[in-house]
């Protein structure tokens, strides 16, 4: 419940989080047979600030003491995010040193395509490499 003349405050993303403080500037209490619906219409701290309805923001606050906790924790949580993104990256090449480690391949397996100047050699995975028929040892 909120009270005319109370100040809130909101996140706007547009160009930058930015916080802007908001007026309650009206209270509409509508009833009819089934409910009654109360709706807030504030302004914002701007000249010429038409009258919004405040179920048009996502998210106010009645602090900023709110607002720096949401922030906060929002930073938090990015944070730790990004964190554990790197570490499941970090996890792919530490499984990759483990493969390179563990299959050793051996010249049995390797398949090789002559062309005109140089052998071309699959070497698995996808990768080839290309050395010249003289460099072959008999």
């Amino acid at each position: 419940m909120h009270n005319v003349g109370q100040v809130l405050f909101t996140i706007i993303k547009n160009g930058g989080n930015r916080v802007i403080p908001i007026k309650i500037v009206e209270k509409v209490t509508t009833t009819n047979l089934s409910e009654e619906l109360i709706e807030y219409r504030v302004v914002l701290p701007f000249k010429d600030s038409k009258k919004i309805s405040l179920d048009k923001f996502d998210k106010y606050f009645n602090s900023l003491e709110e607002v720096n906790e949401f922030l906060l924790n929002n930073a938090k949580n990015t944070i730790k995010k990004i964190i554990n993104d790197a570490k499941e990256l970090n996890d792919i090449f530490d499984d990759d040193l483990k493969e390179e480690n563990l299959d050793v391949k051996s010249i049995d397996n390797i398949k090789c395509k002559e062309e005109d100047e140089f052998i071309i050699i699959d070497l698995g995975d996808g990768k080839k490499g290309k050395i010249k028929p003289d460099f072959v040892a008999s």
